[in-house]
């Protein structure tokens, strides 16, 4: 008898948990709509990119994948990344958006934050232990980013992290090669 308590309580604890997920989706997707945005891939991006972290998360909660992509196979984080949303970058990680997805020239949001600049944001990603070793179609990984670009706090904080001083990209260049000033 004890037993079939127990099974009745888990099933019935089970089916509430399931029915609250449930009604929280639908929540979301109500409060979106009521805000006149749309429950699509195309508006949950537009959102990122334009640094509406609540109804980023909004999409999230409504059950949208955090790793749907552009055409150019850009996903939510590298957007809000290259877009210096810092907000929305804290919000996808949050809900596990991939560090290390890559778009179709291999690029990742982390080589996005390094080439911006923006060093909150490199900071943010860096956490959530993504592979640094990651190179694009040209061989250039995040460290060479910031490197280019002259963002020499970048560039420390990545070698802190353990990126490859050492690494070239497909022309040979190194950081060494003078890319980083000061």
């Amino acid at each position: 008898m004890r037993r079939t308590m127990r099974r009745r309580l888990l099933f019935l604890l089970t089916f509430a948990i399931v029915l609250s997920a449930c009604s929280k989706r639908e929540a979301a997707q109500q409060e979106l709509a009521r805000q006149g945005i749309s429950f699509n891939e195309r508006d949950f991006i537009e959102n990122a990119r334009g640094g509406n972290a609540g109804a980023v998360k909004l999409f999230l909660e409504a059950g949208m994948d955090s790793e749907v992509k552009t055409r150019d196979s850009q996903t939510a984080l590298m957007v809000a990344a290259l877009a210096n949303q810092v907000d929305v970058v804290k919000v996808l990680l949050e809900y596990g958006a991939d560090t290390d997805a890559k778009n179709r020239h291999g690029g990742t949001a982390l080589m996005s934050a390094a080439w911006k600049g923006n060093a909150e944001i490199v900071d943010l990603i860096v956490a959530k232990g993504p592979d640094l070793s990651i190179k694009d179609s040209r061989g250039m990984d995040a460290l060479m980013f910031a490197a280019w670009e002259n963002h020499p706090g970048i560039v420390k904080a990545l070698l802190n992290k353990g990126a490859e001083v050492d690494a070239r990209d497909t022309e040979g260049w190194t950081v060494h090669a003078g890319c980083v000033q000061g």
